[in-house]
Parts: structure tokens; C-alpha cells; sequence
């Protein structure tokens, strides 16, 4: 099995929003939470074992119909450096409760690059049971996929205490230029501590697809508000 997930640039095109506004509607409210809409919940044991630290990620649909195992793309920031610690010490969480173990992990090599680096792939034995929804990658190739995300295309962003999301935007035109070459997006969906590895999700032809994960945010002092910042994921994961 070959896993492989990475953040790189695209090439931004700037046509005029009536060509892309048909495909700017946002998806339904979903009533659920968690693995219900693709949301991962990680929990990591501490290296004393006085306590469980919990984090997010996406549930990645890798197209694959028979498998044994679930893909969950996170960050990359808060998890221990050594990959042994992360597999003895951190479980998926499926309903009930119930605790799936990680094997792999694959991380990008740490090149000072910041959010662009800070990601992660996990690989969990075993497939969850019960309602679950696996996300897809959006696909690049899609020609109306690049017009959305230089017109600041509407996204959501699973909400961490309520039964719902917030719908919010792209904000790409507060980027740098490096930091669109790198292949980063900026949004304005409302986060707290703990909101990272959440997904990014963008409607396309009516179905779901995540975009990138939230990261963190960078302040903007001139407009004294957060930027928030997330990786483009911009290639598949295959099994």
C-alpha cells in the first residue's frame, strides 16, 4: 500500500464570479457530529498517563471499497516528534467510545516552512462502524474549483461544541504571494483552541469535499483581527 498526501501550490485563476456562481452553493446544515460528518476525534494519552489530550482530523475517503483500515489526515503540531510515542499513545475514537489504534504516521520533513509543514497522516487499524462519513479530496482537475478559491469560495468548518457548522469564506487576497505558492489557504470561519485538524469542506455539484485543515491563525495587526490559515491538500490518498 502506497499512502502519499501533500500540500503544494496551484496556480490561481481570477475569472469573473458569473462563471462560477452556480457552483457556489453551500451544503446543508448537517445534523451530526464527529464521525457522522467526517470529523476524527484523536485522543493521546500522556507520556505519565495522568491525562488524555484531544485533537481533530479529517476521515479520508480514499475510494478504496474493501479495506481494513481508516485514513485520518490532522496537524502535525502537538503530537509528539518520535512516531513510536504517537502509536503507543494515541486512538481514534469511534462511537461509544471506542478506541481504534494508530499504526503509520507520515509527517513532511521539517523544513522551517511553519503552517506549510504542519501536517500529518495517520493511518488507524480497523474500519468504524456505525454512521460514518468519509470524506473525499477535492479534485484540482475540477474546472470550476480554481475559479472558487481566488473568488473567495464559501466553506465550512465543523463547529466543536454544537450540532452544526459555520458557514464562512476564503480570504485568499490576505495571503502573501509566498504563502499562496506554498499552497496555503486563509479563511475566516470562526475557530477556538483545539479547532486544529478540523476540516475545510467546499460543495461542489452538490457534494462534499475537504479542501484543507485548519491550522491556526496569524493576527493582523492593521485589520486587529486573526487570519486563519490552512494547507491545501492537493494530491490523493491512495490504498
Amino acid at each position: 500500500m502506497n499512502t502519499c498526501v501533500a500540500v503544494t501550490c496551484v496556480a490561481v485563476l481570477i475569472l469573473p464570479a458569473s462563471l462560477y456562481a452556480a457552483e457556489e452553493a453551500t451544503v446543508a446544515v448537517s445534523p451530526y457530529v464527529g464521525i457522522d460528518i467526517g470529523l476524527a476525534r484523536i485522543e493521546c494519552v500522556s507520556a505519565a498517563g495522568a491525562g488524555r489530550a484531544s485533537r481533530r482530523g479529517a476521515l479520508i475517503d480514499t475510494g478504496a471499497t474493501v479495506t481494513t483500515y481508516e485514513v485520518v489526515l490532522t496537524a502535525a503540531h502537538g503530537l509528539s516528534r518520535e512516531t513510536e510515542a504517537v502509536i503507543q499513545t494515541c486512538f481514534l475514537i469511534g462511537h461509544a467510545g471506542r478506541q481504534y489504534p494508530i499504526e503509520p504516521i507520515w509527517r513532511p520533513e521539517q523544513r522551517g516552512r511553519g503552517f506549510t509543514d504542519d501536517w500529518a497522516v495517520m493511518l488507524v487499524v480497523g474500519r468504524l462502524s456505525g454512521q460514518v462519513a468519509r470524506l473525499r479530496i477535492a479534485p484540482l482537475a475540477h474546472p470550476e474549483l480554481q475559479q472558487m478559491i481566488s473568488n473567495d469560495a464559501p466553506v465550512r468548518l465543523p463547529l466543536r461544541f454544537a450540532p452544526s457548522e459555520r458557514e464562512c469564506e476564503l480570504t485568499q487576497t490576505r495571503l502573501t504571494v509566498v504563502e499562496v505558492r506554498d499552497g496555503l489557504l486563509a479563511h475566516n470561519c470562526q475557530a477556538w483552541s483545539g479547532h486544529s485538524g478540523s476540516p475545510i469542506l467546499i460543495n461542489l455539484e452538490g457534494q462534499r469535499y475537504v479542501l484543507g485543515i485548519h491550522l491556526g491563525s496569524r493576527w493582523i495587526f492593521e485589520r486587529n483581527a486573526p487570519l486563519r490559515i490552512a494547507p491545501m491538500v492537493t494530491s490523493r490518498v491512495t490504498g
